[in-house]
């Protein structure tokens, strides 16, 4: 399947999802928020995330990342209250999708990112985990300022 194809497909999924859900006003700003090269890991999580684009865009206009963020530590604590509820996971997934967005941070970067703060995990030495509590590195400092 070339990127044209994958493209076009999930330009008519976010189209008709926002048409079924009464947001037809919303699918040029959304079609315009679809990546233009590279391949959907998944035809249905691109065409979420421009639906779910347009219509932060509408809602809350042009803010910060930092909002999101707050907020994403809110519903941070609704998932550990409820950690199998998949509602309070998309949440957070959607927090998570406007932080990256409204920050200019795209998907290669944050890619590039979690790959390069992976290998800086895997180097360091972990303390014993303990279910339901947070789990620090040796090295971590109070407040979390140390990464």
């Amino acid at each position: 399947m070339t990127v044209q194809t994958i493209s076009r497909k999930c330009a008519i999924e976010v189209a008709s999802y926002l048409i079924r859900a009464g947001h037809a006003d919303l699918v040029v700003d959304a079609l315009h928020a679809l990546p233009v090269a590279g391949e959907c890991a998944s035809p249905d999580v691109p065409a979420l995330r421009a639906a779910h684009a347009a219509w932060s865009d509408a809602q809350f206009d042009d803010v910060s990342a930092v909002g999101p963020a707050k907020h994403l530590a809110k519903e941070a604590l609704d998932v550990a209250a409820a950690p199998q509820d998949a509602i309070e996971h998309a949440d957070c997934w959607m927090l998570l999708w406007d932080m990256q967005r409204r920050a200019g941070i795209s998907d290669s970067a944050l890619a590039s990112a979690i790959e390069a703060k992976l290998a800086v995990n895997m180097e360091r030495h972990w303390f014993e985990p303990k279910d339901g509590e947070v789990c620090e590195h040796a090295g971590a400092r109070k407040g979390g300022q140390n990464g």
